[in-house]
């Protein structure tokens, strides 16, 4: 202490000098701040213990450097200091703590003589869900940050012990003061200190706003619970909550007297406000004494108190007791947020649709249906905005198109509403339609009418040989088939002959044409899954490819076809004689064998070839024909006429030498591409000798 007492009158000595001295000082202060707050790299500002005695530490710079002054060298190992004006070795000179490092810090300001007195702001909470209040202590001039003054004993740092209930509070430093009784606890000031959970919007403010004012949903709609319940009759209608939040302070402090800082929250509106939550910080340059009631410590290092519930025209007050540590203006910002309660309640009722529709069973292709269709509110609420929607299926039709929609509007309970559509059949088979009525809130019901289509069908089949020879007459039967639902009538078959085909009779009273070639039938009536058949007959009268073709049509536009492909073809029919010009022969005489070759068919007969065989007895001279020949040993082969057409003929000449008696009998055989084999005849010759 004794160390202290001398410093300190060196320091009121340099005071005394003059202002100058003084702003020296702060000049001083300033930079010393400035080289610490750099070295600490913008940290937060730390606390230190007091100097012990026992562990003396050396100055870092000249306490009272006005930054004009030269400055001494720094204290190293053997080297001497000045203390209490004496010179003294550094190693036994005794040093004050080092200063701690204080984080953007800023020269103080000068205060004046005589500060006015600070009127704390009131705020009044918008009437919202939670009320955010940002009182001033002073004017809203910008104003430079404050600096924690640097002293040469750091203050003690409040420590965080966990306060009953497992809540952690500020536990201030001891004073030589004896601290102020407790503030009775929250309840006094008509708080609950139980947080009230606030109500969840209403759903068609989250369906307007989803991701707005609400925020976006902490869980899927469907994991909610629905617990809700209305509330008291005072909870309804417009609630008006107003918050007023007042902080007090003294006009003016001194530097290591504990003052104490008031917060005043007031609900000046005319409902109750709920979960009141109070946000205080501790002002720079003030070391936290107590607080009255105990506050909690947000993560942030604020102070934050749970006031609880405040009906109308109640409040509640908190003191902060600090002590300052610095010259200059001091402060901070309190907040105040809150919920506000507001109930309503209505009835519930659950409208509910019924279609009903009336219609035929059965109904003919092409033909109009008429549909009775009655939709009824059978619930115990109004439906609004009732729309029937009918999308047809395939094989109804309707001249607005496929998609109908008719505005029935509302229907109260018990209330019902008729409409009559009209559509065409227009296929046939089994068809469901499926008519909904729609309406607000989600409101939907249908109703199916199925109908049966039914329609006569027609189907024919033509039925005969495919290929036929010239002259030969076929048989060709038209099959006709009703595999519909219906009977089809006014049927008339027609069967197209080709000009290759000559009609010859036709059953079942057909009728032939010869300005059309066709042939007609008339059936009045074929019942469903009936058939029938007609028969003509034909005779082919030219060669080549020709087609049938059958049609039947009948009422309701039905129509089938049917064909039949007939190639007609003529016989190569070859016949032939030999004759030989002279019977008998003496020998050494000669003799002729004429070859007449006749096409008695209705084809020509290609690649007709003639071969010889002669006899010892004779032998052959020459040969002619219409193409050439050779003549090997006994035997003439001519080579093959490319073709001999019906009812031609052409004749085939050999000259031959008797040149032993006897029965000479000479083979000749014909064969064209049409024969599988040659057809063989032979020539008696009688050779006799002349002796």
């Amino acid at each position: 202490m004794k160390r202290f007492v001398v410093r300190f009158s060196l320091l009121l000595a340099i005071v005394a000098a003059g202002v100058l001295g003084v702003t020296q000082a702060q000049r001083m202060f300033n930079v010393a701040e400035a080289k610490v707050t750099e070295a600490a790299g913008g940290e937060a500002p730390q606390v230190f213990d007091a100097l012990r005695e026992e562990e003396p530490t050396r100055l870092a710079a000249n306490p009272f450097d006005d930054g004009t002054a030269a400055q001494p060298a720094e204290a190293v190992e053997g080297e001497f200091v000045a203390v209490d004006g004496q010179d003294m070795p550094a190693s036994e000179a005794e040093q004050p703590a080092a200063f701690a490092p204080v984080a953007d810090a800023q020269p103080l300001a000068a205060m004046p003589a005589a500060a006015a007195p600070v009127e704390p702001a009131e705020f009044t909470a918008p009437q919202t869900e939670v009320a955010e209040s940002e009182p001033t202590l002073a004017d809203t001039s910008e104003q430079a940050p404050l600096a924690v003054p640097q002293g040469r004993y750091a203050a003690r740092q409040p420590t965080l012990e966990p306060a009953p209930g497992g809540e952690l509070a500020l536990e201030p430093t001891p004073q030589t003061e004896e601290p102020a009784d407790a503030i009775p606890p929250a309840e006094e000031f008509d708080a609950v200190n139980e947080p009230t959970p606030a109500e969840e919007p209403a759903e068609d403010a989250f369906a307007a706003d989803p991701q707005g004012a609400y925020g976006a949903a902490t869980a899927p709609a469907a994991a909610v619970a629905a617990t809700g319940r209305p509330g008291d009759t005072q909870l309804e209608g417009p609630q008006s909550p107003t918050i007023t939040l007042h902080k007090i302070a003294p006009a003016e402090v001194q530097v290591g007297a504990p003052t104490k800082l008031q917060i005043v929250v007031r609900n000046t509106g005319t409902v109750a406000v709920e979960d009141v939550r109070l946000t205080d910080e501790v002002p720079e340059g003030t070391r936290l004494v107590q607080t009255h009631p105990r506050a909690d410590q947000e993560s942030t290092g604020g102070l934050v108190w749970a006031l609880g519930n405040l009906s109308a025209g109640a409040e509640a007050t908190v003191e902060v007791e600090v002590m300052p540590e610095r010259e200059g203006e001091l402060g901070s910002v309190a907040r105040v947020s809150y919920t506000t309660s507001a109930s309503v309640r209505t009835v519930a009722t659950r409208p509910e649709l019924a279609i009903d529709i009336d219609g035929p069973q059965e109904v003919m292709i092409d033909s109009q249906v008429t549909l009775t269709i009655k939709v009824t509110n059978t619930g115990t609420g109004a439906a609004t905005g009732v729309v029937l929607v009918n999308n047809l299926p395939p094989g109804l039709r309707h001249p607005a198109g496929d998609a109908l929609e008719y505005e029935v509007g509302s229907l109260k309970p018990g209330e019902s509403k008729q409409m009559q559509l009209t559509l065409t059949a227009a296929q046939p088979g089994r068809i469901d339609n499926v008519v909904t009525a729609q309406g607000d809130g989600q409101l939907q019901a249908e109703s199916t009418w199925s109908v049966d289509v039914v329609s006569p069908a027609l189907k024919l089949a033509l039925e005969g040989p495919s290929r036929r020879y010239l002259d030969k007459p076929a048989v060709y039967t038209v099959s006709v088939s009703n595999p519909g639902t219906a009977p089809a009538k006014q049927i008339e078959l027609v069967t197209y002959l080709p000009k290759g085909l000559e009609f010859v009779e036709a059953d079942n009273y057909g009728e032939f044409d010869p300005q059309t070639g066709a042939v007609h039938w008339l059936l009045e009536e074929l019942p469903p899954h009936d058939a029938g058949q007609v028969t003509v007959t034909a005779r082919p009268i030219e060669p080549g490819e020709h087609t049938l073709r059958a049609t039947g049509t009948a009422r309701q536009g039905l129509r089938d076809e049917a064909v039949q492909a007939v190639l007609v073809e003529g016989v190569a029919a070859l016949q032939f004689e030999v004759v030989d010009v002279d019977d008998p022969i003496e020998v050494g005489g000669e003799t002729t064998y004429e070859i007449h070759v006749v096409n008695q068919g209705s084809k020509a007969a290609t690649n007709v070839r003639l071969v010889v065989d002669l006899p010892a007895e004779l032998k052959p001279i020459t040969a002619e024909g219409p193409v050439r020949n050779r003549v090997n040993g006994q035997q003439v082969v001519f080579e093959g006429l490319p073709q001999l057409a019906p009812k031609a003929d052409t004749t085939f000449r050999v000259r031959a030498n008797a040149i032993g008696e006897g029965d000479a009998r000479i083979r000749v055989r014909v064969l064209s591409d049409d024969m599988q084999s040659p057809v063989t005849k032979e020539e008696s010759t009688r050779v006799f000798s002349g002796e």
